[in-house]
């Protein structure tokens, strides 16, 4: 049996490793590197939507795997983990289809199209940390047990069905 503190610096580490990669990138006045040959445009569409879909896969895997939990402790934000897993993987796969069709056509009308779509897969995103962040202050403040989990992020890159 694991002990409420083993769980609390757990979870915050999990939190922590899921944003170093933003932090560690985080220098002023700088900006992201993109190849040669590469469509910024696209590249950093990419990027912060990747960042979304970590925190997405994330929440959603710490909900599974602290059912229990969530849905005793936390009704609330575990409603809102259900309704990201129905709301995002639609938004998420438009995105990606509009990626493909501005990679092909280069049309600013295209590209504003990806930019409403990436906007809207962010602010699932940043429902997404909202609601883990909840669950592990929640969880910190808890004596119940947990299990952390690990956190990975899909192979395939898209969000799971």
């Amino acid at each position: 049996m694991r002990r409420p503190i083993h769980c609390a610096v757990c979870l915050t580490l999990m939190v922590v490793a899921l944003l170093t990669p933003f932090l560690a990138g985080c220098q002023p006045f700088k900006v992201a590197e993109v190849l040669p040959g590469n469509d910024p445009l696209v590249v950093n569409a990419e990027r912060m939507a990747a960042a979304s879909l970590a925190s997405f896969d994330a929440v959603t895997q710490y909900d599974h795997r602290n059912l229990e939990f969530m849905k005793t402790q936390l009704p609330a934000v575990h409603e809102q983990v259900q309704a990201l897993r129905r709301e995002f993987p639609p938004v998420y796969r438009a995105f990606r289809d509009s990626t493909k069709l501005y990679k092909t056509t280069r049309q600013p009308e295209a590209a504003t199209e990806m930019n409403k779509l990436l906007r809207q897969v962010q602010e699932k995103g940043t429902q997404a940390q909202e609601a883990l962040g909840a669950a592990a202050k929640a969880r910190a403040t808890s004596p119940q047990d947990v299990d952390s989990g690990e956190v990975r992020r899909s192979a395939e890159g898209s969000p799971p069905e």
